[in-house]
């Protein structure tokens, strides 16, 4: 695809596969705080037994922490993907950098 830089197909490819581990990483936090299998909801529905104020305490604290593993993969792998894409040494980077996070993203779908 790069005949000039035989690499940067590689490093797209690698762009890609931080997209998909981070949509898989996601996946594993999002069932976490969302199965009842798990703490986190079951701790909801302990609440919920003694009253509606307890029950939005628990449950709006659950759901911050439900962000925080989504937010911290998410800035990771922006920065991984733009940081193989700027180093394919197509032209001047930033370029290259950008075109390395959509694929990212397009790993994530």
């Amino acid at each position: 695809a790069f005949p000039n830089k035989p690499e940067a197909s590689f490093n797209f490819f690698l762009c890609g596969v931080v997209g998909m581990v981070c949509a898989f990483i996601i996946v594993l936090s999002t069932q976490y705080f969302t199965d009842y299998a798990y703490r986190p909801v079951q701790s909801i529905a302990e609440a919920s037994a003694t009253g509606h104020g307890t029950n939005i305490i628990i449950g709006v604290s659950v759901g911050m922490k439900a962000t925080f593993i989504p937010t911290i993969t998410v800035a990771i792998a922006v920065l991984m993907a733009y940081h193989l894409g700027a180093n394919t040494g197509i032209g001047d980077g930033r370029n290259a950098g950008l075109f390395g996070t959509a694929v990212a993203t397009m790993g994530m779908l």
